[in-house]
């Protein structure tokens, strides 16, 4: 995304015929991203996130943007959008955390054991089985253990910022993957 500044205008098409007109949105974005960018990664320090949500924020502006406005309402606009976004991922986040972290204590050997109690140590088992190795040892580190992101990143030789990242995938791939479905387990990163 840091390349948007440096980029020039797209070439005439070949054949001759003169270039299309910009539309609303397309004026917004070459004049918007910029500060929309920055103020979304400024908060996540994720260029692949800061990426998405700026995606998402300019998907929500195309039907908002049919009406004749003006650049300041357009910025005022897609910073306000942009917090929304921000405000959603992180309600998504917590809540995908707070899951598996529940789960995690379910599967604790110290935990009562309960058949709940064992039914969620078997799914979780079978949900980290199926993650790389690394997500595997992040999640294991940060909820099992309770280590914080620096920690982690002490321990693995890594920056917090990465250990988030890495934190954040395995949420997503934990996830994805479900419980006790019998899918074959990932690949290695």
């Amino acid at each position: 995304m840091a390349r948007v500044r440096g980029r020039q205008p797209e070439d005439p098409p070949a054949d001759g015929s003169p270039p299309p007109q910009d539309t609303a949105l397309d004026a917004a974005f070459r004049a918007h991203l910029p500060a929309v960018y920055r103020y979304l990664y400024a908060r996540l320090h994720n260029t692949a996130d800061t990426e998405d949500l700026c995606g998402e924020v300019f998907m929500r502006a195309v039907r908002w943007l049919e009406a004749d406005r003006s650049a300041g309402e357009v910025r005022a606009w897609l910073l306000r959008a942009a917090a929304t976004a921000l405000t959603e991922h992180w309600r998504d986040h917590y809540r995908r955390a707070a899951t598996l972290k529940a789960s995690i204590e379910a599967y604790r050997p110290d935990a009562a054991a309960s058949t709940d109690g064992e039914r969620a140590g078997r799914q979780l088992a079978a949900v980290l089985a199926r993650l790389p190795s690394r997500y595997r040892e992040v999640l294991v580190l940060r909820f099992l253990e309770g280590l914080s992101a620096k920690e982690i990143a002490a321990r693995l030789h890594l920056r917090p910022d990465h250990v988030r990242v890495l934190q954040y995938r395995a949420l997503r791939a934990a996830g994805r993957t479900g419980g006790g479905d019998g899918a074959a387990p990932a690949s290695e990163d």
